[in-house]
């Protein structure tokens, strides 16, 4: 893995991560993108691609599961709400009424 190897390079496995999705309609590959930023340390950059990709797409449990670990630290408030959000998508927890 590019970004395991000493030194890193994560400017090519953004690049490849932004490639593979081009040849896909999966939003993994933005999440590894997101994940390898924060790896990296601009957090802040990380969070607010990954709410990007959440806005896109909703219904992805690992998307959440990411933003709750995230914001664990910086926002408790939010974090439970992106840990709630997955739970909903597992169906562990009743939708509420509309």
């Amino acid at each position: 893995m590019l970004l395991a190897e000493q030194p890193p390079r994560p400017t090519e496995a953004i690049e490849r991560f932004r490639d593979a999705g081009l040849l896909s309609a999966s939003l993994q590959p933005e999440l590894f993108e997101a994940s390898s930023v924060y790896i990296l340390g601009d957090r802040e950059k990380a969070i607010g691609d990954l709410r990007s990709l959440l806005l896109r797409e909703p219904r992805n449990r690992t998307g959440w599961l990411l933003l709750g670990n995230w914001l664990l630290v910086s926002d408790p408030s939010a974090a439970a709400t992106a840990f709630h959000q997955a739970a909903l998508l597992d169906g562990r927890v009743p939708s509420p009424p509309r």
